[in-house]
């Protein structure tokens, strides 16, 4: 799986409004429609591939936000869930193009030269 990390949006993630966005997700016992966010909803849109399964662990989705007791056992196990993803996705928004996401793109690329050059080095 991949865990996902986004930008939540200020909507409600309650099934109350019959215009709340669904995703169509299939569990063990069969195919059934979750409500979501619009901004959960272009994010999963946008990192979708049509010639692949992809499994996103998201945590709106895998921790019921609403249950007190879940959040509070559920919270703490986040780091673990990261850690042992496959790959984690942090998405910062629809923007393309934009001056920040590129050199928040630089640095990380910096970051993972000089690690390896560290990696590389004895003593």
């Amino acid at each position: 799986y991949e865990a996902l990390s986004y930008v939540w949006d200020q909507e409600s993630t309650s099934c109350n409004s019959t215009s709340t966005p669904e995703i169509k997700i299939q569990t063990k016992s069969g195919i059934t429609y979750l409500p979501v966010t619009l901004n959960l909803l272009a994010t999963l849109k946008e990192l979708r591939d049509e010639n692949e399964d992809r499994y996103f662990w998201v945590e709106a989705i895998c921790i019921n936000q609403e249950a007190k007791a879940e959040k509070s056992t559920q919270v703490p196990l986040m780091d673990k869930i990261y850690s042992k993803a496959t790959n984690v996705v942090v998405w910062l928004g629809d923007t393309h193009n934009s001056p920040e996401a590129l050199a928040l793109m630089k640095k990380i690329r910096y970051l993972k030269r000089y690690n390896q050059f560290v990696e590389n080095c004895t003593l």
